[in-house]
């Protein structure tokens, strides 16, 4: 189930009265691996600037990511018996904040595949009506809870696409 905080946010922002199965936040995919990757290579120098420039780089990739996927930085995604929920969503101290709904979709006509990475979890969202592809990343540990969406997904049949897992 997740995060009750999360939960209710997700159906305060809903207004429906519909049952939330889960809620949790996630970030575009490729967002941990940039983090590390420019950070990393900062850290690796001996000049105090590269190491800089490496760090403000890390904290950046979050934002460059949400450019390339044309999804919000932080995603609440809140899954319903009938469908998924995809909210922007910010930060406010140890809360999340909804800004706006980003998409719906009905669960019964996507495909929904999860791959494991080693500290992230991503989640491919596939939405034939719209022809798009959506990918996010769930970290496997800590208080964002996208577990608990991707169990919720996990619960439902759907064929075995080629080189995935079937959420």
């Amino acid at each position: 189930m997740g995060d009750p905080k999360l939960i209710e946010t997700a159906r305060e922002a809903l207004g429906s009265g519909e049952e939330v199965l889960g809620a949790g936040i996630f970030e575009p995919r490729g967002t941990m691996g940039g983090m590390i990757g420019a950070t990393g290579a900062g850290f690796s120098t001996d000049n105090i600037v590269s190491e800089i420039a490496g760090a403000a780089a890390g904290l950046g990739s979050g934002r460059a990511m949400s450019e390339i996927h044309d999804v919000p930085r932080h995603t609440l995604l809140a899954i319903t018996p009938t469908r998924l929920y995809a909210f922007d969503a910010r930060q406010k101290g140890a809360h999340w904040v909804i800004a706006g709904r980003f998409a719906t979709f009905d669960r019964s006509r996507i495909r929904a595949m999860v791959h494991g990475r080693v500290n992230v979890r991503t989640l491919t969202v596939e939405d034939p009506e719209s022809g798009r592809t959506y990918e996010w990343e769930g970290n496997r540990i800590g208080p964002d809870h996208a577990k608990a969406v991707i169990e919720a997904l996990e619960a439902e049949q759907i064929d075995e696409p080629e080189g995935g897992t079937v959420a």
